[in-house]
């Protein structure tokens, strides 16, 4: 599927999504699908908000990691003795 704009309308993301209007008023109103609102039921919702949805391998994987496995000990007691030499060097 090829997308050629930045904003789809409700009515364009419905077609695109192969779902009904209210459908896609329900995936705003839930937060499923992110939608800016323009004025009072005037949405306009981002090509990447349907990309999500619809053909999320596309997107660009997270870049975000996590260790899992950090010594929580360790590092409170590293920092505790930190802040301790810092002490010491101001109070002497």
């Amino acid at each position: 599927m090829k997308y050629t704009k930045a904003f789809y309308s409700p009515q364009e993301a419905a077609e695109l999504m192969e779902v009904s209007l209210n459908t896609i008023m329900n995936y705003i109103a839930t937060d499923y699908l992110y939608a800016v609102e323009i004025s009072a039921q005037n949405y306009r919702i981002p090509v990447r908000a349907i990309v999500r949805i619809l053909n999320p391998e596309l997107l660009a994987p997270s870049t975000r990691t996590e260790n899992l496995e950090v010594d929580i000990e360790a590092e409170l007691a590293e920092e505790l003795a930190f802040w301790k030499e810092q002490d010491n060097l101001i109070t002497g």
